[in-house]
């Protein structure tokens, strides 16, 4: 079975060399007010770390159902 994942490692030394050379800046601008910005620009130019965390977490969800049904299937 280990076989199979050759690649984790990998792919883990990758994404770590990856964010540690990403900079984020830390001096944030001050809010808008509420009534001056839509949804549409939160989601993309204000809050996309946490996008990326979303899509992450989606992506997770996503393989841990596919790992589950293929258990369940190859067990009946």
């Amino acid at each position: 079975m280990l076989r199979r994942f050759w690649y984790l490692p990998l792919i883990i030394i990758v994404v770590a060399i990856a964010m540690t050379h990403v900079s984020i800046p830390m001096d944030f601008p001050p809010p808008p007010p509420p009534a001056a910005i839509g949804a549409r620009e939160v989601l993309w130019n204000l809050r996309h770390v946490d996008l990326i965390g979303q899509i992450v977490i989606l992506l997770a969800g996503a393989f841990g159902v596919a790992v589950l049904v293929k258990e369940i299937k190859d067990g009946t």
